[in-house]
């Protein structure tokens, strides 16, 4: 009966060191045909499993990032009775919605949320999100002045 199996399955079930006898159905008495045969199948399918196992891609643990919300990099907020707001609203009027949103402050006050280079007037930063921002850095200046 063991001759219908693979030599590596036949090799595991009789080793004295891991085989069936080390079962503790086994420790007193000889397995018969059957028990032999049910033995043999759970290791064959056991092998099978841990090689369809091994030809599977590994998982990948993370998750897809969240969907772009408005106003996700906007960290700074200016109340809507700030002499910058006018022209911030223009400026919000081309940029990405990411940069920006309409909201209130912790105290309950109306206005927009911006990102800090946008309020420090960062050339640099402007740069980098584009959209008009030298216009509005140039208006900021002004409406400042």
């Amino acid at each position: 009966m063991l001759a219908s199996y693979e030599p590596e399955i036949v090799r595991e079930v009789t080793d004295p060191r891991t085989g069936i006898m080390t079962s503790e159905k086994y420790i007193s008495f000889m397995p018969n045909a059957g028990e032999l045969k049910v033995y043999c199948e759970s290791i064959a399918a056991r092998r099978e499993r841990f090689n369809r196992m091994a030809s599977l891609p590994p998982p990948a643990p993370r998750l897809p990032p969240p969907p772009p919300q408005q106003g996700e990099r906007a960290k700074v907020f200016v109340p809507d009775d700030h002499p910058r707001y006018a022209g911030l609203v223009e400026w919000s009027q081309n940029a990405e919605p990411k940069w920006w949103h309409f909201g209130r402050s912790s105290d309950g006050r109306s206005g927009i949320w911006i990102p800090h280079g946008v309020w420090d007037r960062d050339p640099a930063f402007c740069r980098s999100i584009g959209s008009g921002v030298a216009n509005l850095i140039g208006s900021l200046a002004e409406a400042a002045g």
